[in-house]
């Protein structure tokens, strides 16, 4: 990565806290801690785009550390990895509570309700992203449209939670209002690129060069049913011996979309240059054949690990640093959190989105702390003779990572999930204008 001086970061950052404070951002005391303890127990790790197997049973990630090894390059870490624990893009379901809850959705009005309305691929390489994880869990479930409703002159595209294949090639669709959500996206000049998953994080969709046959095709004539300008790609769960496979795909699916001036992104597991996981993803054949690739920069700390940052500076840049080696700057999307965790001593571990989080602090009379060394609020509280720790990503701790993507020049940032975000989120995007 560029070395960038301090005066420059102090500059892109000055102006951010100055409105996040102007905003009546709640005080966060910094108070330092040790790095991360080494021993923590190793991590059932499921990612937040498996949210979309609502009520599937959550599987761990196979990527384990008997795997295939990769040529290293390059600089060390700045944060060093939890000992065992497995590096997914995200965990979501083990335990957790919905926090889709149904409230009043506020005025929308698209300017067309044809759901058969033209899309064209915009240039994605050249234009930075905000790109917003859309979720819907039930049909009245409204966190995710009212905040692309309110955010829409900052949103430039939504990945809508939307298909999955099985091992078989057959296809599962989920979501509600999918007519709906694509017209008023495209009214609003915003890029709708369905996310795409492997069923119960099967690889037989990519290893099997039928089955991979028959999905590419079915993808292409959806992509040109219903007009996307494209898809974003979030297979996870894979064995180190999937990456040719995985790799095969997401050219196979290029070729046929490109020609039709559709593109292909993909999601993919945060590498570092000494972290052993992740190698189902070949960066430099995926920087090569998709648009964007959103690294899943969160869940450091998750569902099955002990508590602490969700996604500490460190980390987030060694993980920026690999991508670059790998694959230009301007396909690089960073991937932001909008949630944390509550981690009690009885064993329990319960996600909070971001606001949950403050409110939570404040019923349970604390401070929010700020931790200097992972750049991210953590606080704990007891409850019911149980003790509590809770750390969260917002749009203070954001500010940082949104920085680090506009030093690099990156193709942009990416949040799970639109709804669940501190409403700050939006005005550090708006004072940096990434």
């Amino acid at each position: 990565m560029k070395s960038w001086s301090v005066a420059i970061g102090a500059f892109l950052l000055s102006g951010v806290f100055s409105a996040l404070n102007a905003m009546g951002r709640p005080l966060i005391h910094d108070a330092g801690q040790p790095l991360i303890t080494k021993g923590i127990a190793q991590s059932t790790s499921i990612s937040p785009h498996r949210a979309a197997f609502h009520g599937e049973t959550p599987r761990v990630f196979r990527d384990g550390p008997n795997m295939e090894p990769e040529v290293a390059v390059g600089v060390p870490t700045t944060v060093e990895r939890v000992a065992g624990q497995r590096d997914t893009g995200l965990a979501r379901s083990i335990g957790t509570v919905s926090r889709d809850t149904p409230s009043p959705v506020k005025s929308i009005s698209p300017a067309s309700t044809n759901p058969s309305v033209s899309q064209s691929s915009p240039d994605i390489q050249n234009k930075p992203w905000v790109l917003g994880y859309y979720t819907q869990y039930s049909p009245d479930s409204v966190a995710s449209q009212n905040s692309l409703t309110a955010n829409l002159n900052a949103v430039t595209a939504i990945a809508p939670l939307w298909y999955s294949y099985r091992a078989d090639g057959s296809l599962v669709t989920m979501g509600y209002h999918r007519a709906f959500v694509r017209t008023y996206a495209v009214a609003h000049g915003i890029g709708v690129y369905p996310l795409v998953t492997n069923a119960g994080g099967n690889d037989t969709i990519l290893t099997n060069a039928t089955i991979r046959e028959q999905v590419v095709q079915s993808l292409t004539q959806m992509a040109v049913r219903d007009q996307y300008p494209g898809y974003n790609i979030d297979f996870e769960q894979l064995n180190y011996w999937d990456r040719q496979a995985m790799s095969d795909f997401v050219v196979q699916l290029a070729d046929a979309l490109n020609p039709l001036g559709k593109v292909v992104t993909v999601a993919v597991i945060p590498k570092t240059f000494t972290d052993p996981y992740g190698r189902a993803y070949d960066y430099q054949v995926l920087g090569q054949y998709a648009d964007k690739v959103v690294l899943m920069t969160y869940d450091y700390h998750c569902i099955g690990s002990g508590a602490g940052p969700i996604a500490p500076i460190g980390w987030v840049t060694d993980a920026v640093n690999y991508a670059l080696s790998r694959m230009p700057a301007n396909k690089i999307v960073l991937g932001l959190a909008a949630y944390g965790y509550d981690w009690g001593s009885d064993g329990t571990t319960v996600e909070v989105h971001d606001q949950e989080a403050v409110t939570l602090a404040e019923d349970q009379g604390v401070p929010i702390q700020w931790n200097g060394a992972y750049q991210e609020p953590w606080f704990t509280y007891t409850s019911g003779g149980v003790s509590h720790t809770v750390w969260f990503e917002n749009g203070y701790s954001d500010a940082f990572k949104i920085a680090l993507a506009q030093q690099d020049h990156l193709g942009g940032v990416a949040i799970w999930r639109l709804g669940d975000e501190d409403s700050h989120l939006w005005a550090v995007l708006g004072n940096i204008r990434y």
